[in-house]
């Protein structure tokens, strides 16, 4: 009995000293499009989206795997590209996106990772003050190719592909909500330092 509680503690203590807590802030250039799924003249109206975004993992990191929660906080530009006679102007949107993620951190330079957003809300910075929401994912892939000499802190180069589904709108002035089939889709580039304890 004994031989078995000592191994068993051997056992936790070897898996404990591989894991820790994982921390990794991040900021980022974003590009995309949104597909409204609604005609104007005979024509899907289409956005191209622009913004800057920043936010952070944070989670449990065990011999390479990670696992835990995301935030995201992001500033964007929606310019109408479709119909270009639309006669609609340009709208701004502050959103957030709230999930949980996977990853895993191979042993030389190159990681990946994938997120499901529960939660991502588009909300107009000015004007009516207007609330898209829904649901969607996230893929990455980062390298670490610079060195830093602190045995806890890397740097890493992000491209992410970010898809999300807005299906439900609320308006800014009336609080009606409403279905609605929205499709955004965001390629990121960001720089960000996972930071594991």
């Amino acid at each position: 009995m004994r031989k078995l509680l000592l191994s068993m503690v051997l056992i936790i203590w070897s898996i404990s000293s591989f894991a820790g807590l994982m921390i990794e802030p991040s900021i980022g250039y974003l590009a995309g499009s949104m597909d409204t799924k609604t005609t104007l003249a005979g024509q899907n109206l289409e956005y191209g989206v622009t913004g800057t975004e920043f936010g952070a993992k944070v989670g449990y990191s065990f011999l390479g795997l990670n696992l835990g929660a995301s935030y995201f906080v992001a500033s964007t530009d929606f310019a109408v590209d479709q119909p270009s006679n639309s006669g609609l102007v340009d709208v701004g949107f502050d959103s957030t996106k709230m999930g949980v993620f996977a990853g895993f951190n191979f042993p030389v330079l190159l990681r990946v990772w994938g997120i499901y957003h529960l939660s991502s809300e588009y909300e107009e910075s000015i004007g009516d003050k207007d609330l898209l929401s829904g649901k969607g994912y996230t893929l990455g892939l980062g390298l670490t190719p610079i060195p830093i000499p602190l045995p806890f802190l890397s740097l890493s180069f992000n491209l992410e592909y970010t898809m999300i589904n807005l299906d439900e709108g609320k308006d800014g002035v009336t609080g009606t909500i409403s279905t609605i089939d929205y499709d955004v889709q965001e390629i990121k580039l960001s720089v960000s330092t996972p930071l594991n304890f």
